[in-house]
């Protein structure tokens, strides 16, 4: 039964002219690596600064040279072939985490360079990413490309995490081994899928390609703008809950171990959801799944705060991962559509609303780390804590007026 499942599964996704598939299959190597990559790269910061505020510092740089690689991707593409700056940008954008390990003592300003190594080559792979995603895709196509893309990842996030986890609590015990090892290891395992990713992607036979006229739109609609609100405020509170979850769990519920079990408990059950119901789903439930991932968020704050403990942070890392589920697989087909709408079916329109969109969803995180620095800066760790996921559940809840106002555009 689990074998003609399968192959039901397989003849669906093979209805994908090939290209397709093997972009897909790309995405599918680089959410598999990032399922250990950063996951444990926050981990490592948190363990070795003892400082939530590390792992802030270093997404604030990883956020401000997102943009300039954008730019920069805009100018080297006017010489260079999209598939030479992409392939190398998808292995660098995490591999590059790998300098981290070669500081003997982690200061905020080693840590604050990292992410600036790590933001420019992610600007460059998200850069073409978002372009090429609407351009090579078909609407129809989204929501079931976005929701075996979520299944792979929530998958993968079930099975790596946890080995991962395990591993670095085991290497303590280890003392030829020891915890660095273990992240140095994770790390290389991560840049080897990162590495197979590129190989699906030079395969690919008709690569889309661009030649940029301007990095801004030349005209803001009332459509766009209600899409700038709703990036802005929903990507704050996406960038409070990367950051956070990691060093919530190490500060007050347990190791790396138990790090690695709560995210593998969570993951493959909302990904499986998701895919059943983005196999039916309609551009016109979008909204739906939003304001359910919004409202499980609002309760488990409320619940938070309420009463700070072991429960409660549970249920509110719980809430945070199915809502950033939720959240991401609406949020992909959203932006692509709205992206082509706007270009009118130009691609030199199409990557300044890219370009355009990726300032406002950067201008939130960047924002929501200077939050997190101001709280941690000025309150002790718990009332920090407190603070900035409420304000973060807060402004997911107001992008939902404007999302509403977006999707019922959509649909028509």
């Amino acid at each position: 039964m689990l074998r003609d499942r399968l192959r039901r599964e397989l003849s669906i996704f093979h209805q994908l002219r090939p290209d397709v598939q093997k972009f897909v299959l790309s995405i599918f190597c680089q959410i598999i690596s990032n399922n250990l990559i950063f996951v444990f790269a926050n981990a490592y910061l948190f363990i070795s600064t003892n400082s939530i505020s590390s792992i802030a510092v270093f997404n604030l740089g990883v956020y401000i040279m997102i943009l300039l690689g954008f730019h920069l991707n805009a100018f080297l593409i006017k010489f260079m072939d999209v598939r030479r700056i992409f392939i190398p940008a998808s292995i660098l954008q995490g591999g590059s985490l790998a300098i981290l390990f070669l500081f003997q003592t982690l200061s905020l300003w080693n840590i604050f360079s990292v992410g600036l190594i790590v933001g420019l080559s992610s600007g460059f792979y998200w850069a073409n990413r978002n372009f090429i995603f609407p351009t090579l895709t078909e609407d129809r196509e989204r929501d079931y490309i976005s929701g075996i893309v979520t299944l792979v990842g929530n998958l993968s996030g079930v099975i790596l995490p946890l080995l991962a986890g395990w591993l670095i609590v085991w290497s303590r015990t280890q003392p030829n081994f020891g915890a660095e090892g273990a992240y140095v290891t994770i790390m290389g395992f991560g840049v080897i899928v990162l590495f197979v990713g590129t190989i699906f992607l030079n395969s690919i036979k008709e690569f889309p390609t661009l030649k940029v006229t301007h990095f801004w739109p030349k005209k803001v609609s009332p459509d766009w703008k209600l899409f700038r609100t709703f990036v802005l405020a929903s990507t704050m509170q996406m960038a409070v809950g990367a950051t956070v979850v990691e060093a919530i769990t190490l500060s007050f519920i347990g190791d790396e171990g138990v790090l690695g079990v709560i995210k593998s408990a969570l993951a493959v059950v909302v990904g499986l959801i998701i895919y059943m119901v983005g196999r039916k789903m309609q551009p016109k439930d979008r909204f739906r799944l939003l304001m359910l991932s919004t409202l499980s968020l609002l309760v488990a704050v409320l619940l938070l705060l309420v009463n700070f403990g072991q429960l409660t942070l549970i249920i509110y890392i719980t809430a945070m991962i199915v809502s950033g589920n939720l959240f991401w697989f609406v949020y992909i087909p959203i932006m692509s559509k709205a992206t082509e709408t706007q270009g009118e079916g130009l691609i030199a329109d199409n990557y300044a609303y890219v370009l355009d969109h990726e300032f406002f969803i950067n201008l939130g995180r960047v924002s929501s780390m200077l939050l997190i620095l101001a709280a941690f800066h000025y309150l002790d760790k718990k009332l920090g804590v407190m603070t900035v996921i409420a304000a973060g559940a807060i402004l997911q809840a107001l992008g939902m007026a404007a999302a509403r106002k977006l999707i019922r555009i959509q649909s028509h």
